[in-house]
């Protein structure tokens, strides 16, 4: 047998080879990757979108690539398909912590307090620096009312500094540090445990430093209500309805979703909530990429007619 045979036939052996291990170890992940089929009437732009991030993911099932799809399905409402692949990530690669937060963060959307709060929790075991997580924990617990975990979970953010775990992005920045939200909810906590005076102290140290805080006033008028203190419940409302109600804290690595969306369905609702919410500039930003991608939905150009007008 001549060299050139010889390495020719090992040539082809290590193709056989390469092939046979891509085989084992991608073929159970590309197997759970969501069909393409039946996804609704969409536009060209999110089928390119989606086409793009498929071929990707089946190419190369990392879990890179497999999160990125879920992205796209996500920012696509395709909510199903984006857990499947939310949860593939997740398993090719538990050290990325990205995925698991994706995959609570729409569970939490999907009303799923349980699944949310187990896929955060594992966030915080890889990266205890991910400060929103624990405000996402503290959230699900309470919801299932296990109130002494919730108050354990906020505890983890509740005296963060100011800037610590304070949404900073490209195009929006948070009013108010992580801590303020956490103490909001501990308050809220607190009147269903009937512990109306521990509520008092925590509402009236966030008023202490962030007075605008609108929907600080509107809790203390229930609590006021509560204590039988009709006057003072009447004007904390009357207050509160005078202000911007904020009640859940910037979440950037959300915003990769909204700014990826080729979607109606989705990018829609996250404008509405932008502008509902006086982050107008993030309202705008996200006009212009629904004016990109769907440029002929009368829905999107309403609305967009509609917000710029009033700003």
């Amino acid at each position: 047998m001549t060299k050139n045979k010889k390495l020719a036939l090992m040539a082809a052996g290590l193709i056989l080879l390469l092939l046979a291990v891509d085989i084992i170890i991608y073929a159970p992940y590309r197997k759970g990757i969501p069909s393409m089929k039946n996804l609704g009437d969409l536009s060209e732009n999110q089928k390119s979108q989606l086409k793009k991030a498929s071929s990707a993911a089946r190419l190369l099932p990392t879990a890179g690539n497999l999160g990125k799809l879920g992205m796209v399905f996500h920012s696509g409402a395709f909510y199903a398909q984006a857990m499947d692949c939310y949860a593939l990530a997740v398993r090719k690669d538990p050290s990325e912590w990205i995925w698991n937060y994706y995959l609570g963060y729409l569970k939490r959307e999907m009303g799923e307090s349980e699944e949310a709060v187990a896929a955060f929790s594992e966030v915080v075991k890889v990266n205890p620096k991910v400060y929103h997580a624990y405000y996402y924990i503290g959230q699900g617990l309470q919801d299932l009312s296990r109130y002494s975990e919730a108050e354990k979970a906020y505890a983890n953010i509740v005296s963060l500094k100011k800037k610590e775990g304070m949404s900073i992005g490209l195009f929006r920045d948070d009013y108010f540090p992580l801590s303020v939200y956490a103490k909001y909810q501990l308050a809220q906590l607190y009147i269903s445990n009937d512990r109306l005076d521990q509520s008092e102290k925590m509402l009236n140290e966030i008023l202490s430093s962030y007075s605008s805080f609108g929907s600080v006033y509107r809790v203390m008028g229930a609590l006021y209500r509560l204590k039988g203190d009709t006057v003072a419940a009447a004007r904390n409302l009357l207050k509160a309805n005078d202000m911007t109600s904020f009640t859940y804290p910037v979440d950037t690595l959300a915003d990769r979703i909204s700014l990826m969306s080729r979607s109606e369905n989705y990018l829609l609702k996250q404008i509405d909530e932008a502008y509902n919410t006086s982050y107008v500039d993030w309202a705008r930003t996200l006009i212009d990429n629904a004016l990109i991608y769907l440029p002929e939905n009368k829905y999107v150009i309403s609305k967009a007619v509609r917000i710029i007008l009033n700003t």
